[in-house]
């Protein structure tokens, strides 16, 4: 197995946003909610290490529905409001205004030239966004990893953060638009990927 499909689960497997994953030796595995994300799932992001060189709508909701198979999960941006558990946040609750926000962030990020600006940007403006009915966050990793992969830069598995930090990172951004303690959450995972693992 390629030391970047272990990288790609351990995302998944942090134990944060109250999914429930199972890690074996013989075998990784992501069991969420009931359905299962196999590693052939995903196999075409390594394979095709150009596919989110450009980064868009279509290419979130296909990683998105890779991740939502078998949970009864709509595939699309979603066309009713949504919740956010712990903050008085409210994403956007319009398809059309989730589907704007989603085409400027698609722009931002491809008009970036620093790689890391582009995978920090995915994962915390996906996360803000909301665009899915569930699996938003799983998404936005999945999407920010596959960015440094495609890259030759290692993913990251926020396994070393303590998921109370990550949450009220993600709260301050909500709610206070600061960007800060994320960013902060982000550079020491990095250093503590390239540390730990390579």
């Amino acid at each position: 197995m390629c030391i970047y499909h272990v990288f790609l689960y351990l995302v998944m497997i942090n134990g944060q946003l109250g999914a429930c994953y199972i890690l074996t030796i013989t075998n990784i595995a992501a069991i969420n909610m009931g359905g299962q994300i196999s590693l052939q799932d995903l196999d075409f992001i390594l394979d095709n290490p150009d596919y989110l060189q450009y980064l868009s709508i279509g290419k979130i909701e296909d990683i998105h529905s890779i991740l939502i198979k078998e949970l009864g999960v709509e595939r699309h941006i979603r066309s009713r409001r949504v919740g956010i558990t712990g903050t008085n946040y409210r994403p956007l609750d319009n398809e059309y205004q989730i589907r704007e926000a989603m085409e400027d962030t698609c722009q931002l990020i491809n008009n970036k030239e620093s790689i890391f600006d582009k995978a920090f940007l995915a994962l915390v403006l996906l996360s803000y966004i909301q665009p899915f009915a569930d699996g938003n966050k799983r998404t936005a990793r999945i999407t920010s990893n596959a960015i440094l992969i495609a890259n030759g830069y290692c993913p990251l598995s926020f396994r070393s953060v303590d998921s109370i930090d990550y949450k009220k990172a993600m709260l301050v951004f909500y709610e206070q638009n600061n960007i800060y303690p994320f960013k902060k959450i982000f550079i020491e995972q990095f250093e503590f990927a390239v540390n730990t693992y390579f």
